[in-house]
C-alpha cells in the first residue's frame, strides 16, 4: 500500500471541493472493502449521496470524546460491526442507529475500523490530510494528523505550501486562516520532532 504522499497531488490540494474527495473516498471505501454490517453500508450511500450529509460527516483516525461518532468496521476488524455515540445514545449493532444519523442536524464523526494487522490506508490519510487543510477551526482534530503517514518530501512540501498560504493570508489580512495554516504548520514540524 502506498502512503499519501504517492496518491496525494500537492499541486491541486485546493481544487477539489472537499464534499467531492468525501464523496470519493466512500466510493473507495464502498468498493474495497467488506463491513460487516448492511447498516455500514446503507449509511456510507444514503451520505455519499445527500451533499447535506456530506458536509456534516468528518473522517477522523481517533475517537474525539463528546463528538458524536459513528463507528463502522470492516469484516477484518475485531471492533464492533456499527456503533454510534454521542452525549444521549451509546448504540451498538442496530437499526436504530441508520434512523438516528439520517435525522442528525448535527455534526458526525466517522471512524473506520479496518484490519489492525495490515498497514495503514493510504486513501484515509489522503481525507484525514485533505480535511485539515481545508476546513479551519478544527483543533480537535489536529491529533489525526500525528497518524498519518507522510515522505520526507510529502512532509517539506506540505511545510512549503502551509508557509505559502500563511504568507497569503498575511497579505489578505486574513486572520482565521493565518491561524489555521500556522497551527497546522507548527503540528507538523511537531510531529517530526516526536517521531
Amino acid at each position: 500500500m502506498k502512503n499519501v504522499s504517492a496518491i496525494y497531488n500537492h499541486n491541486v490540494i485546493f481544487d477539489t471541493p472537499l464534499y467531492v474527495a468525501k464523496q470519493r473516498f466512500i466510493t473507495y471505501l464502498l468498493s474495497h472493502y467488506t463491513f460487516k454490517s448492511r447498516i455500514s453500508v446503507w449509511l456510507l450511500n444514503y451520505i455519499k449521496a445527500n451533499r447535506q450529509l456530506v458536509d456534516q460527516i468528518r473522517f477522523v483516525d481517533q475517537i474525539i470524546e463528546h463528538h458524536p461518532t459513528l463507528t463502522l468496521s470492516t469484516t477484518e476488524s475485531e471492533a464492533h460491526a456499527i456503533r454510534y455515540d454521542d452525549d444521549t445514545f451509546h448504540l451498538i449493532n442496530i437499526d436504530q442507529i441508520f434512523h438516528i444519523v439520517l435525522a442528525s442536524n448535527k455534526a458526525i464523526d466517522i471512524k473506520i475500523h479496518f484490519d489492525h494487522q495490515t498497514k495503514r490506508d493510504a486513501h484515509l490519510d489522503h481525507i484525514l490530510l485533505h480535511q485539515l487543510l481545508q476546513l479551519s477551526n478544527q483543533t480537535d482534530y489536529m491529533h489525526d494528523l500525528y497518524h498519518i503517514e507522510l515522505s520526507q518530501v510529502t512532509e517539506q512540501r506540505l511545510l512549503t505550501l502551509l508557509s505559502s498560504q500563511i504568507d497569503m493570508s498575511l497579505t489578505m489580512q486574513d486572520a482565521d486562516a493565518f491561524y489555521h495554516f500556522t497551527r497546522l504548520r507548527n503540528t507538523i514540524k511537531l510531529r517530526r520532532l516526536s517521531q
